[in-house]
């Protein structure tokens, strides 16, 4: 439990860095440099199919919040993805991948038996932890969805790690989470 805190802790931090980079501010201090003009903050990315053949090299822009931009980034425009193979991703490959970031829910049930009084503790902190996970998430999605273009998206997989003010904040949040998830499935067990 102690750990928990702490890890907990880490993520808050992580979070807190991470949205708020992508939504009040240009990462870097850069607010000088880039005003109203996109900022090239982005590594240069040169995306490989697997069959090697180069598909797009450049580099990505990040812009101050605009809800035109993320009205043009809000279609789907599905590419071929490396971590895919050699086709898009569909929803099996990506339910693989989000589906052990949910399981931490599943914690509060486990450990029924150390709270007070249950019956109102674990519908109340479900409801709680869904609604505050949704919220991060739809954070998350809305700037970064409004702020950066669509080469970014689609080709860097460092965007957030790019956006942030500190890389290792970002690195930080995704240790910590799956820390906490490790910890909560040995606790059910």
């Amino acid at each position: 439990a102690k750990v928990n805190v702490f890890i907990f802790i880490c993520l808050v931090l992580s979070l807190v860095t991470g949205i708020g980079s992508i939504l009040f501010s240009h990462p870097s201090g850069h607010h000088e440099q880039c005003g109203d003009e996109p900022c090239t903050l982005f590594k240069e990315i040169t995306y490989k199919l697997p069959n090697g053949t180069q598909f797009y090299k450049g580099q990505g822009q990040f812009y101050k919040l605009s809800l035109q931009r993320m009205k043009d980034n809000w279609h789907a425009n599905q590419t071929i993805s490396a971590q895919c193979g050699d086709d898009t991703c569909n929803l099996n490959s990506v339910f693989g991948v989000i589906f052990p970031a949910i399981t931490g829910m599943m914690e509060g049930c486990n450990l029924s038996g150390d709270l007070k009084d249950p019956a109102f503790s674990i519908p109340y902190g479900t409801i709680a932890a869904v609604s505050t996970a949704f919220l991060m998430y739809m954070l998350i999605i809305v700037g970064v969805a409004g702020s950066m273009d669509r080469e970014a998206l689609q080709f860097n997989m460092f965007v957030m790690q790019d956006a942030c003010i500190s890389q290792y904040l970002v690195v930080l949040g995704v240790a910590a989470a799956c820390l906490s998830t490790a910890l909560g499935s040995m606790f059910g067990s």
